[in-house]
């Protein structure tokens, strides 16, 4: 029996797998992201800004030095692009940055023309934390 047939098709099948396949850029920062009911995944290429619990902000996996640092590259990606080739903007967000150095990094964005933001989420569970002052009332309108 000649095995060469067999080691052919299981090789176009490896190789049709490795090329169809997408890979998921995870990040190597420290970044533990809030939750979200309504988180949906984000498809194609996009620009990461990441800012982590220590205050500091990272593009594209690299550190910033401060936001007006920021603003000058982020006004690099998208003052080049044109309006086909402009990407969407992740921001990933440790759940316990401050409020405010989200909403710079916004200014910052909108400001340099970004037209798609998006921020990064994990699912959160279908029952509701304990934390949560109207648990009790959400389980009972459920039943």
């Amino acid at each position: 029996m000649d095995m060469t047939p067999i080691i052919d098709i299981v090789f176009n099948l490896l190789l049709f797998f490795l090329l169809s396949s997408s890979y998921v850029q995870h990040s190597a920062l420290d970044v533990k992201l809030p939750k979200a009911a309504t988180s949906e995944g984000v498809e194609g290429e996009v620009v990461i800004v990441e800012l982590n619990r220590q205050d500091q902000i990272f593009l594209q996996g690299k550190p910033v030095e401060g936001l007006e640092d920021l603003e000058k590259r982020l006004g690099a990606i998208y003052s080049n692009a044109g309006a086909e080739e402009k990407k969407p903007l992740l921001i990933r967000a440790d759940e316990f940055v401050y409020h405010g150095r989200v909403v710079s990094v916004l200014d910052i964005a909108r400001k340099v023309g970004v037209q798609s933001l998006n921020v990064a989420t994990v699912p959160s569970e279908e029952e509701p934390s304990s934390s949560d002052p109207n648990a009790e009332s959400k389980k009972k309108d459920a039943s």
